[in-house]
């Protein structure tokens, strides 16, 4: 069931335009304007742009694929745990984490890459395109990885505590 999800939102992905992610663009969008003080615009077949900043925030930029793995990690584990996974609301929680993981990870993966384009305009690099991507990955993983260690970190609370009552 759940890799069926999987399926369709990676179809819905595809042919989806930035208006149809707006409910993950514009979070993002609106962190970053306030963090950095700076004016943004919205275009319809564009996405957030960022005049000063020079970025555009668009459907790549999303997160929408961080909301999949996070949802599907965080899937996991609800099954993998033997949580009451017939629940409806156990699958709505999940979603929200996934939500907003995927949206924090999001600004911090766009705010770093700021940062470092700005910070380190010396350094030879050949694309600004290899540092926006490699801080993608890294912020992406570093957020997976210790969500998941923090969610397994729970579980096993719960599962002491069950074992002593």
């Amino acid at each position: 069931m759940l890799g069926a999800l999987f399926v369709c939102a990676k179809f819905f992905y595809k042919y989806a335009n930035v208006a149809q992610l707006l409910w993950l663009v514009k979070p993002v969008a609106i962190w970053i304007s306030s963090v950095t003080n700076t004016e943004m615009y919205w275009v319809d077949s564009l996405g957030y742009i960022f005049p000063k900043l020079g970025i555009c925030i668009e459907k790549s930029c999303s997160g929408y694929n961080m909301l999949l793995i996070s949802y599907s990690m965080l899937s996991y584990l609800i099954l993998l745990n033997k949580l009451n996974s017939s629940n409806f609301l156990v699958w709505i929680i999940a979603f929200l984490l996934s939500y907003f993981l995927s949206i924090f990870s999001n600004f911090t993966r766009i705010y770093f890459s700021l940062v470092f384009s700005r910070k380190l305009p010396h350094l030879w690099i050949p694309s600004h395109e290899i540092i926006h991507q490699g801080i993608g990955v890294f912020t992406n993983l570093l957020f997976l990885i210790f969500t998941y260690l923090f969610i397994q970190y729970l579980f096993k609370i719960k599962q002491a505590n069950e074992k002593s009552s």
